[in-house]
């Protein structure tokens, strides 16, 4: 039911973040049932719910019996007289019984059009807790309004969240690591540009975790574990092994591997992909350090077909931080990382990243592998291991370099011609990227820009690089 309840309301609003975080709080009020009875109510006028419903329908409990009842009732536990009016009313109007799932969330869309703040709440979210809240006070007004109840009810909109929005329909498949960093050396073998590579990968990475703190970590139990704060329950929750639910990471989403991160380490993480470092410890930081910047105003006057770092906030303080990709699209990391288009208007500043363009830039780097070999634990063995097991190989991804590794290794030492030594070195990793990529890897090429020149110096460098140099 909460599959049907996350489409229909996602068709309407067009946000999953504004759509989980009302989801969170219907489920606290009614479990997403649309036959929900208050359970102290129903003892006191002795009828089960579905006995209530079937009097409601039939009209043996009338407008006004069901109207002034004071009995919670339906997805969002409607209790004051005026809104069970208005659901009775809207019930009969649509020839549906009082608890029909369809008629209920078609009633809930039409009275939050009443809640103004709410639905704008909703449809611009770009966190889970500040929507969830917003719902919350303004829509519900439950009778427990402390901090620990409120953050129960984000919890459950971030639940959903990662349940049904990061892999929505027709949301591009989530990449692990290894395919990003396949890609990554593919795209610089190639000689492709900066922006290029910028909205390639970070499209590669949708879907990956939010973690509060995170700069790019391998997402896995124990770095989350180092991650863990009071105030960020899903760095927890969201992991199958730290909730207690399993005592592996098999089966979850994120076990390809991917990396985890913040606002601040997406960006910097993303950034540094093509060589270009954006300092600063959270958000408003890295505004703050004119150095990361070519130029940086208010939005309005951004350059739409530049690739920027966009902000929200106000003139001292910055509270977000995103990436405009020059296309009309943004993408971010806030409740996973995600890709907003057109641009939502929350963000409020730009500024353009120096040696993205023109001028004098150091030239981006190609993915280097370390030597692994018998014996070598982490990240690097991980990526070479799912590479081996995408061509075939049967041995466990564990970052640990063994006896079963080094097999593998060795025959496809063997296999691709190679000398059979067990190690991974420059040329067995140089294979595992061309084989798993797709394209053989191709001399390494850098764009230079060169300002300032005279036309006969121009014209000798022109002749002497005939093929590989252009005026402009």
């Amino acid at each position: 039911m909460s599959q049907l309840i996350y489409d229909f309301l996602l068709a309407k609003i067009r946000n999953p973040i504004g759509v989980c975080a009302l989801m969170g709080n219907l489920y606290v009020e009614s479990h997403l049932n649309p036959g929900f009875l208050e359970s102290s109510k129903s003892r006191k006028i002795g009828v089960t719910a579905a006995e209530y419903m079937k009097k409601v329908d039939s009209g043996e409990i009338d407008r006004e019996a069901f109207s002034h009842d004071g009995t919670g009732f339906g997805l969002a536990q409607w209790t004051h007289w005026s809104r069970k009016q208005g659901l009775y009313d809207y019930a009969k109007a649509a020839g549906h019984g009082i608890g029909d799932l369809q008629m209920q969330l078609e009633y809930l869309l039409k009275e939050l059009q009443g809640y103004k703040a709410v639905i704008k709440a909703i449809k611009e979210a770009a966190d889970i807790r500040t929507a969830s809240d917003v719902v919350a006070l303004k829509y519900e007004k439950p009778s427990h309004t402390e901090e620990k109840y409120l953050q129960n009810r984000a919890n459950y909109g971030q639940k959903y969240y990662e349940e049904f929005a990061i892999k929505m329909k027709g949301e591009t498949k989530m990449y692990s690591l290894n395919e990003v960093n396949a890609k990554l050396t593919e795209l610089l073998n190639n000689g492709s540009g900066k922006e290029t590579i910028i909205r390639e990968i970070s499209r590669m990475t949708i879907g990956w975790p939010y973690v509060f703190g995170a700069w790019g970590e391998e997402c896995t139990p124990a770095n989350r574990k180092k991650r863990k704060r009071d105030d960020h329950p899903t760095i927890v929750s969201a992991c199958q092994v730290l909730n207690g639910k399993k005592t592996t990471c098999t089966g979850c989403k994120w076990n390809l591997p991917v990396r985890m991160f913040d606002c601040r380490g997406f960006v910097n993480w993303l950034f540094d992909k093509v060589g270009i470092t954006i300092k600063g410890q959270g958000s408003t930081s890295q505004w703050n350090t004119d150095a990361n910047w070519e130029s940086k105003g208010n939005i309005a006057d951004m350059p739409k077909d530049k690739i920027c770092c966009v902000f929200t906030g106000d003139s001292k303080t910055k509270e977000h931080v995103g990436v405009y990709l020059g296309d009309g699209s943004t993408i971010e990391c806030s409740s996973g990382v995600q890709e907003f288009k057109p641009m939502k208007s929350k963000w409020k500043y730009f500024a353009v990243p120096k040696g993205l363009y023109g001028g004098s830039v150091t030239p981006v780097k190609p993915v280097s592998y370390p030597t692994l070999r018998y014996g070598a634990k982490g990240d690097d063995v991980k990526v070479m291991q799912q590479m081996l097991a995408d061509l075939g190989s049967s041995l466990a991804i564990d970052g640990i370099f063994g006896n079963g590794t080094r097999s593998a290794v060795v025959a496809f030492q063997k296999k691709n011609g190679l000398e059979a030594d067990g190690i991974c070195g420059s040329k067995t990793w140089g294979k595992l990227i061309e084989l798993t990529s797709g394209s053989k890897p191709a001399p390494v090429l850098y764009t230079v820009t060169l300002s300032h020149v005279s036309e006969k110096d121009a014209e000798e460098l022109l002749n002497k690089y005939e093929g590989s140099a252009k005026h402009e």
